[in-house]
């Protein structure tokens, strides 16, 4: 198929800005919808698509692209979307490109290990929640989300200026991601619940309601799990949880 292909799964924070993105400025694409849980990226007809058997990746009438970053730079850039997701303006742009090399490091780290440890183990080991770790991780995240407020945010209605930005979208979909386990990390800070509300209302209910069901639903794609794909999903995740320590 020509045109331009979207592999990616919704539960996977880093796909949801790509999505947004397409299904607010109606860009026409191919859907193939993965499902990380049940191992989906990882076989062999996928390894064709890209080797790292990774999502998002995009396939643009043959140019294959990873990273949701990078994706939604191009995506941008390749469809002339309005200026404010990505500003041709050198030092606009720069804000947007200096949130988007932050966020890896910061805000999405601690919020997949949210969801992983509150919603998805108890859900497939029947373990009670680890509250010490959860504290742990909650103490990292409140610096992250103080730099958010006060460096990011401060005075504006979106994170790089007056105007949403694929910078906003990263951000609510990384803090979208304990919400699956429901955890609202932001429900104490007045000035960011204001800011997602306003990112809700510029993307509007039905794009919202699309992209995030799998995650807010992300339980009920737990129980119809076979109990060899539960296993194989919570060792594959304690293996990750120990590379980050």
């Amino acid at each position: 198929a020509m045109g331009l292909e979207v592999y990616f799964d919704l539960s996977a924070a880093p796909c949801r800005p790509v999505l947004l993105l397409l299904k607010k400025c109606g860009i026409e694409f191919t859907a193939h919808a993965k499902r990380l849980e049940k191992g989906e990226n990882q076989t062999e007809e996928f390894g064709k698509v890209t080797p790292l058997k990774l999502v998002p990746v995009i396939v643009d009438n043959g140019f294959r692209l990873t990273e949701s970053v990078a994706i939604s730079k191009y995506l941008a850039c390749r469809y002339g979307l309005a200026d404010h997701w990505y500003p041709a303006d050198l030092q606009r742009r720069a804000r947007v490109d200096e949130y988007l090399a932050w966020q890896h490091t910061s805000i999405r780290p601690p919020c997949s290990m949210l969801l992983v440890l509150e919603g998805v183990l108890p859900g497939l080991t029947g373990q009670p929640v680890q509250e010490q770790k959860i504290a742990d991780i909650m103490k990292g995240l409140e610096l992250c989300l103080e730099h958010l407020e006060a460096y990011y945010l401060q005075d504006d209605a979106f994170l790089c200026g007056d105007q949403i930005s694929i910078a906003d979208l990263f951000a609510y979909s990384d803090l979208m991601q304990p919400m699956g386990a429901g955890h609202d990390v932001l429900k104490d800070r007045h000035k960011l619940l204001a800011w997602r509300q306003r990112v809700e209302t510029f993307m509007g209910k039905e794009v919202l309601e699309e992209v995030n069901r799998k995650i807010l639903n992300s339980h009920s794609a737990l129980l119809d799990m076979e109990p060899a794909e539960k296993e194989g999903l919570a060792q594959y995740l304690f293996s990750k949880l120990k590379m980050t320590g």
